[in-house]
């Protein structure tokens, strides 16, 4: 089980940080996900739309995925269809 700090938890807004911040909280948080704080997740949808990026970006991008440990969620067409529907 993992525990942490609730003031850990509480909800940042980004709106008003610079791209450098927001690079560096992500660093951050990979980081804690490597250390084990968090656990990572990236959707099938995700790495499929990452797999028709142009290289470097591509490399880049599932480079990161397997270096930080992110873990796969399934991706099922017909179920996000039928999410899409209901939106609709």
């Amino acid at each position: 089980m993992i525990k942490f700090r609730q003031e850990s938890l509480r909800k940042i807004s980004t709106k008003n940080l610079t791209t450098s911040q927001k690079r560096i909280a992500v660093r951050k948080l990979l980081q804690q996900i490597k250390n084990g704080l968090f656990e990572g997740y990236v959707s099938g949808l995700v790495r499929a739309e990452l797999e028709k990026a142009p290289q470097p970006y591509r490399r880049r991008l599932l480079q990161l995925i397997d270096r930080y440990g992110l873990k796969a969620i399934d991706y099922d067409e017909d179920a996000a269809g039928e999410l899409h529907e209901k939106y609709l």
